[in-house]
This record gives structure tokens, C-alpha cells and sequence, in this order.
């Protein structure tokens, strides 16, 4: 008996120092995004995506992780405080100094720079009014919606057009479609399948015009969140230049109906500036940038005054 004792506890010593020399598991990391701020929201799916697959794409660096929806949709600035004080981890905007001050910028474009494209999505029955407009003076006198906390409604006021902010986003196709606003500017990657989502013969995706301005929609992390931010901006890095993110975006359903861009070579552009473009943005990297017709290659539209006409 003592030696079947003397024997088992050898066993247990033995397990135990084998125990001590398997490699640690490593914990999951949860990455906090929030919900979906409406039915109408079909962009979310592809910014959920997209970061789900750079985190598959960092695992074997960086470990294990998944990307958890809240239950909650607030309007963006709470959700810029949520991620500031770390209610959540990652959420995706476009730039400005001020946002790039608050937080950590991943600054590889999510979209190529496509949230800087944009289409107007206006009523069925106004497409004969917007075929008339042919310089940025003629927007002058017609009303964009936009968001109320969206750099692109002082994008688009420095400019020069009228914008009826709006708090929140599940208002703005109700207000377009009944006639308070003239136009709602979306970006490449948002509108077909936004105007998909809505009742057939409400609203089309004028596509014959083009508002374009240098504008990067980047993932953000809250400023005690660096670790997640160069894991992002390592994945988002080598997805760009090796091509991956650019067949994301041609593949993704929310995107590939842009695709492809040979669609919009006849399209009338208007060049608008962006005062508010961070210095660090990088305008000179182009494996970054979608390259679109009629867009000059490394332009960052900077600029502090409105264009006199900014039609190519």
C-alpha cells in the first residue's frame, strides 16, 4: 500500500511539473462596439465585419478576439465619451484634429477615403432638377441633411451649402423624403445599400454627381487603449498594401455595388476643401486611397475658403 501511495504521489508531483511547462492559454480579448443606430444603418454590418476580420488577421500576434455589439445606439459624441472612458472599445468616424486630440486614430481609411465620395440620395421625382446642376454654386441654394455632430456638416458649411443638421440618423431619409431637406450626401460605401433598404420609387442614389472631398473615416480607440490601436493600425497596414482590403470592399455586400468604378466616369464631380483635415493624414501613401476618375492622385483637398466653382 505504501508504495502505490509512494507511486501516486510521484505521479502528482510528475503532472504537476508537466503542467508547469505548458504554454499559458491566452484569454479572449472582447472588442465593444456599439449597435446599429437603425434598420437603415447598413454600414454598420460592414464596419463590424471589417474588424472582425482585422482581429482574425492580428490573432496570431496579438491573440484571440472578438467583436461584441452593445445593446445600445447613442447619438456620436456619447458614443465618442463611451470610448473615452472605456464603455466601449473601438467605434469608426470620419477625422477631424479635434476627435484625433480626444482619442487614438487609426489612420488607415477604412473605405479608401469612399466616405469623402458622396452621392446625394434625393426624392424619385427630383432627379430632372438635380440633372440641371452643373458647379457647386447651383447646390448653394438647395438644403443637404446631415448629421448634427458630423464633421461633414462644417465640411460642407465652410463650403458654402446649406445643411439641416439632424440629431439622429433614423430621421434624416423621413426628412428627405418629405421634402425638408433637398439632398442627403452619402458616402460610396453607405449608399446603394442604404437606398436598397427604402420603399421602391421613394428615393434614388443620384449617381450622375459626385461631391467629393478628402475625408478618412478611421477606427478610434479611447486614448488608454493604445495596444488595440496598433494592433488595428498593423492589420488595417498590411490588408492595404497587400491588396486584401481592397477585395474587402469589392466583396462585401454592403460595398460591391460600387464596384465597378468605371461607373461614374461620366459622372459631374464637385470638388469641395476640407479645412479640417488633419496634417497627419496620409494623402501621400496610396496603396491607402481608393483612386476614383476625375481625382488627382495624392490630393488632400485643403483648403480655407470655398471654391469658386468646383466643378472638374
Amino acid at each position: 500500500m505504501r508504495i502505490l501511495h509512494r507511486l501516486t504521489g510521484l505521479a502528482a508531483v510528475a503532472l504537476s511539473g508537466l503542467l508547469l511547462w505548458l504554454p499559458p492559454v491566452s484569454a479572449e480579448t472582447v472588442v465593444r462596439i456599439p449597435a446599429a443606430g437603425s434598420a437603415a444603418d447598413t454600414s454598420h454590418r460592414f464596419f463590424a465585419d471589417l474588424l472582425a476580420q482585422v482581429l482574425a488577421r492580428t490573432a496570431a500576434t496579438d491573440g484571440p478576439a472578438r467583436v461584441e455589439i452593445t445593446a445600445s445606439s447613442p447619438a456620436q459624441e456619447r458614443i465618442l465619451r463611451d470610448l473615452e472612458t472605456g464603455g466601449l472599445d473601438v467605434y469608426w468616424v470620419g477625422t477631424n484634429p479635434t476627435r484625433e486630440q480626444r482619442l487614438l486614430a487609426v489612420r488607415v481609411p477604412l473605405t479608401g477615403g469612399m466616405l469623402g465620395l458622396r452621392v446625394p440620395v434625393i426624392r424619385a421625382d427630383r432627379v430632372a432638377d438635380f440633372d440641371r446642376i452643373t458647379g457647386l454654386n447651383d447646390l448653394r441654394g438647395l438644403t443637404a441633411c446631415q448629421g448634427d455632430q458630423w464633421p461633414d456638416s462644417d465640411i460642407l458649411e465652410a463650403n458654402g451649402l446649406t445643411v439641416a443638421r439632424i440629431n439622429h440618423f433614423r430621421l434624416m431619409y423621413d426628412m428627405l423624403k418629405a421634402g425638408r431637406c433637398d439632398y442627403f450626401p452619402r458616402g460610396l460605401q453607405e449608399v446603394y445599400a442604404e437606398v436598397a433598404g427604402q420603399p421602391p420609387g421613394t428615393v434614388v442614389a443620384y449617381d450622375r454627381l459626385v461631391i467629393a472631398y478628402r475625408y478618412p473615416m478611421y477606427f478610434f480607440t479611447g486614448p488608454n487603449n493604445g495596444a488595440l490601436a496598433q494592433r488595428l493600425t498593423a492589420g488595417l497596414t498590411a490588408m492595404a498594401h497587400d491588396g486584401s482590403l481592397r477585395r474587402f470592399w469589392e466583396s462585401h455586400p454592403v460595398t460591391q455595388g460600387v464596384f465597378p468604378l468605371t461607373r461614374f466616369n461620366d459622372s459631374r464631380v464637385l470638388l469641395l476643401t476640407n479645412p479640417m483635415l488633419p496634417k497627419e493624414t496620409p494623402v501621400q501613401d496610396q496603396a491607402l486611397w481608393l483612386p476614383f476618375p476625375g481625382l488627382p492622385p495624392g490630393a488632400d483637398f485643403r483648403g480655407n475658403a470655398p471654391l469658386r466653382d468646383g466643378a472638374f
